[in-house]
C-alpha cells in the first residue's frame, strides 16, 4: 500500500513513477531507522537513479544483441598467463599515462564463452582465521616509511571488506566518515553504512568487529584523531576513510594485498585460483549463507545486487541449504 496516494499522480506528472516501486519499503525503513528527510530523499532519489540507470543500460544491451554479458572482472586472466593484467585494469580505469603506451602493447581477445558455473576464489572460514592471525603480525613487519605505513592500512581495508562485502575499489575507496552513523535495534547498537556504488545507494549494516577497524584508521589520521569516534561520526566529516596519516589515499589497494597473500602463503586457493581482493566480498556472502545468519533476500539488499546473481555464483550453497531444510 501506497504511504501517500496523493503522491501518485505528482510522480506521475514528473515521471518519477519509478519510485513507487521501493516507496512504501523505503518509508518503512525510515521510520524504523528514524532517518531524517533528507536521508529518506536520497535513498528515494538513489533508486530512482540505478533504475534509470539499468533501464539505459538494457536497452542498449538489447539494440547490441549480445548472447551474453562479459565483464572484466569475470574474464579469465589464467588462461593469457602471459597477458599483462594491470595494463589492462589501467586501460579500463584510464589510469595509463600519455605516452607510455606501445603500439606492440598485447591486447586481450574478450569472449563470452567462459566457463559455466565456475565458483569465484574465496577463503574457508579456517582461511580467514589463519588471514587475521597473519595480519596481526605482518602489518608490523617492515622497517621501510612507506611499507610500515601501507601494511596496517591494507589490513584495515581488507577487514573491512571481509565484515562488510562491499566492492572493493568502486565503493570502498570513495567511503568517507560522513557516511558512517549508529543505528540503535533492540537496544543494541549497529554500525551503519552509506555505500553509493554502480547499483546506487543503499545502507548497510556493518559487522561489530569492522568498528575496531574504523577505531584504527581514526586513530592513525591526524587531522582527526583529536576527536573522539562519537564526535567524528556526530560531526559527519568528509574526509575519506582509508588514507594514510597524513591524509593521502593510495590510488589502489591490489598490490600490497597481493604481497600479504603471498607472504602468507594464502594467494591461491585448493585448486590453484589466484585470490583478490574481490575474494573477500565473495567470501562474506559465503559466511553469510552458511551460516543461516541472513535469508539471501536480505543479504541482496546488504551486498547492492540481486538474488538471481547470488544464486548464480552461489547456487551449490543454495542448493544444499534448501535439501538441508527439506530434509
Amino acid at each position: 500500500m501506497i504511504p501517500s496516494p496523493e503522491l501518485v499522480p505528482h510522480l506521475k506528472q514528473l515521471r518519477l513513477s519509478g519510485i513507487l516501486d521501493s516507496l512504501e519499503a523505503r518509508n518503512h525503513q525510515a521510520i524504523e531507522s528514524k532517518l531524517a528527510y533528507t536521508e529518506f530523499l536520497a535513498m528515494l532519489l538513489g533508486d530512482e537513479v540505478a533504475r534509470r540507470e539499468q533501464n539505459s543500460f538494457n536497452i542498449r544491451m538489447r539494440r547490441a544483441q549480445f548472447r551474453s554479458t562479459k565483464t572484466l572482472e569475470q574474464f579469465d586472466f589464467e588462461r593469457l598467463p602471459t597477458l599483462n593484467r594491470a595494463l589492462v585494469h589501467d586501460l579500463a580505469t584510464g589510469r595509463y599515462k600519455v605516452g607510455s603506451l606501445s603500439i606492440r602493447a598485447q591486447v586481450p581477445v574478450l569472449t563470452v564463452r567462459g566457463v559455466p558455473g565456475r565458483a569465484r576464489p574465496a577463503f574457508s572460514a579456517d582461511e580467514v582465521t589463519q588471514l587475521l592471525a597473519h595480519m596481526a603480525v605482518w602489518r608490523a613487519g617492515s622497517q621501510r616509511r612507506m611499507e610500515a605505513d601501507m601494511r596496517p592500512l591494507v589490513c584495515d581495508y581488507a577487514q573491512f571488506l571481509l565484515y562488510t562485502g562491499i566492492r572493493q575499489g568502486t565503493e570502498a575507496m570513495r567511503l568517507c566518515w560522513h557516511h558512517l552513523a549508529w543505528h540503535w535495534a533492540d537496544g543494541q547498537r549497529y554500525l551503519r553504512v552509506w555505500v553509493d556504488g554502480k547499483t546506487g545507494g543503499r545502507w548497510l549494516i556493518a559487522r561489530h568487529p569492522a568498528i575496531e577497524v574504523l577505531e584504527r584508521l581514526h586513530a592513525r589520521q591526524r587531522d582527526i584523531q583529536h576527536l573522539s569516534f562519537d564526535e567524528l561520526l556526530a560531526q559527519r566529516c568528509r574526509h575519506r576513510v582509508f588514507r594514510f596519516g597524513s591524509g593521502y589515499q593510495p590510488r589502489s589497494f591490489i598490490g600490497a594485498f597481493r604481497r600479504l597473500l603471498k607472504d602468507g602463503h594464502l594467494l591461491e586457493d585448493h585448486a590453484g585460483r589466484r585470490r583478490t581482493l574481490y575474494s573477500l566480498r565473495h567470501t562474506y556472502a559465503t559466511i553469510a549463507l552458511v551460516s543461516g545468519e541472513v535469508d539471501i533476500h536480505t543479504l541482496s539488499r546488504q551486498m547492492g545486487t540481486s538474488v538471481a546473481m547470488l544464486e548464480r555464483h552461489y547456487s551449490k550453497l543454495t542448493a544444499t541449504m534448501a535439501a538441508a531444510r527439506l530434509g
